[in-house]
């Protein structure tokens, strides 16, 4: 059962809680579990490996998932069977320039002018646009910096989350797609701590009060 303990430890941090992890965690279960000899647990064995096919055989193949776990600099492909990996590289890719798209449209990066409502002038007529006469890149080439940026973190040897600083593009579609908190334990224990904090003799707390007192107790950890 020890690969199971380890999965759930994994599973319900708080320090790794991405998406990402999901797949190559199940696979390394599997794994784990596959390497069993003991005749003695062979069925405990054989019951858990036919309930994680039963219940994530779905998440194995979902594109979804796949895309987060390779933009992880930790996995990136290689969990992946070799004969899977151009594939997943080409949707992975396409992922990575769809979200450059959407930043390009908007003007600005996740995080710029954070909480600002910036003006927006109005669209102008091209006789009346003094700089129409400015080239933008096109998709095509943007598709090929993308193409070529991905290469290189797909060839780099840093594994630390620190390194997606060096693949802005990358950076920003990891971000979008680990955007979710797969486990509830988390919150469970914020919860809790809210609870202590919350006492009957500090029910007349303000709201603003609590809830800084709740970030600095769990900051302080």
């Amino acid at each position: 059962m020890k690969p199971i303990v380890l999965a759930m430890n994994v599973l319900q941090g708080e320090k790794t809680t991405y998406l990402v992890t999901l797949i190559p965690t199940i696979m390394g279960v599997k794994s784990k579990l596959d390497q069993s000899t003991d005749r003695l647990v062979s069925p405990l064995v054989s019951g858990l490996s036919a309930g994680i096919h039963r219940r994530f055989q779905a998440v194995l193949s979902d594109k979804e998932h796949l895309i987060t776990s390779v933009l992880h600099p930790n996995f990136k492909l290689h969990f992946l069977p070799e004969d899977a990996r151009l594939n997943i590289k080409r949707t992975v890719v396409g992922y990575v320039q769809q979200i450059a798209d959407e930043i390009c449209d908007t003007d600005c990066h996740p995080g710029d002018y954070a909480g600002q409502q910036m003006p927006t002038a109005a669209p102008l007529d091209k006789e009346e646009d003094l700089y129409s006469f400015m080239t933008l890149p096109d998709h095509a080439a943007r598709g090929t910096s993308i193409s070529k940026e991905v290469e290189e973190f797909l060839q780099s040897k840093a594994r630390g989350i620190q390194s997606l600083k060096d693949y802005p593009s990358v950076a920003n579609a990891f971000v979008k797609a680990n955007s979710t908190l797969p486990s509830s334990a988390a919150v469970e224990r914020l919860f809790s701590t809210a609870g202590l904090i919350l006492s009957p003799r500090r029910c007349r707390m303000t709201d603003q009060l609590f809830d800084r007192v709740v970030f600095l107790k769990c900051r302080s950890r």
